[in-house]
């Protein structure tokens, strides 16, 4: 979802408690494989506050090598 988000609008915003519902999985579990994606290069993240200065969440976008891997999951599930 981070590498399509990137593609079409340059990065995606979410909080991690609402994307983990919505993935149907513990926020724990999310942490987890952010930090995975971190290590590998794969994504990188910035926070987002807003005009008051507290933290929204975080921005993400997908590294050049995480579009490209994105794309070979892609191609390896057809």
């Amino acid at each position: 979802m981070v590498a399509r988000e990137t593609e079409r609008h340059g990065r995606v915003s979410f909080r991690k408690l609402d994307f983990a519902k919505r993935l149907g999985c513990c926020e724990h579990s999310l942490d987890r494989a952010i930090a995975k994606l971190r290590r590998e290069g794969l994504i990188v993240s910035k926070p987002v506050f807003d005009e008051r200065g507290a933290q929204l969440g975080n921005e993400y976008r997908a590294t050049e090598a995480g579009i490209v891997r994105a794309e070979e999951i892609k191609q390896q599930s057809s």
